[in-house]
């Protein structure tokens, strides 16, 4: 089986600036401990479904954990910090088929961060012969909703469950260019349930 790169890093160039797309090599928790510091309460409930003040240490080592051909870690930087955080793990008896999970810092909400981390995914995944990524998300949260529909996932099985063609995905960014998915991008990103499966998707 290929395994995925573990040392990409790719500059993709945003509205607001370039940003480093850096694959991570495992168990690097600095970087995805400055993306989570900064996700607000309202933000931490959508992904985490709790109140807690900070994500807690044993979650980030999960957030940074990678299997290669298994599961991938994807972080964005900009000016030497971490704003966004993205993920895909194959689901297990489906090897062409892989939960997502994004976070982006608050601050870059709005910016492309999204757009530019599922892409790479998508691109890493595709080297991988992974063909469709999966993810849920909670019915309150229209702008992820409304973003992943802008992504071409389309809504299965009870209405939070979302599928989405990793080649049409990249196809899209090719043609038209970030834009055509990003023009209004969510207040938050998409995630998969993690593997304590403690949280739905955001």
């Amino acid at each position: 089986m290929t395994t995925t790169p573990r040392t990409r890093v790719r500059t993709a160039l945003l509205p607001a600036g370039p940003v480093r797309l850096m694959s991570l090599a495992g168990g690097e928790i600095e970087p995805v401990r400055q993306v989570f510091a900064g996700l607000s309460p309202a933000s931490r409930w959508l992904r985490f479904h709790t109140g807690m003040p900070s994500v807690p240490e044993r979650y980030l080592r999960q957030l940074a954990t990678v299997v290669p051909g298994e599961r991938h870690v994807v972080v964005a930087l900009a000016g030497g910090e971490a704003v966004g955080h993205g993920e895909f793990t194959r689901e297990r008896g489906e090897p062409a088929r892989a939960e997502i999970a994004l976070a982006v810092h608050d601050s870059w909400h709005g910016r492309g961060v999204g757009l530019a981390l599922i892409s790479e995914l998508a691109a890493l995944a595709a080297a991988l012969g992974i063909d469709e990524f999966t993810c849920s998300t909670l019915r309150e949260n229209t702008p992820v909703r409304a973003w992943l529909r802008r992504c071409g996932a389309t809504v299965h099985g009870d209405g939070v469950d979302f599928r989405f063609d990793v080649a049409a995905l990249l196809a899209a960014v090719r043609e038209h260019g970030p834009h055509a998915v990003a023009a209004h991008p969510p207040a938050s990103a998409p995630r998969t349930e993690s593997s304590e499966r403690s949280t739905a998707c955001a």
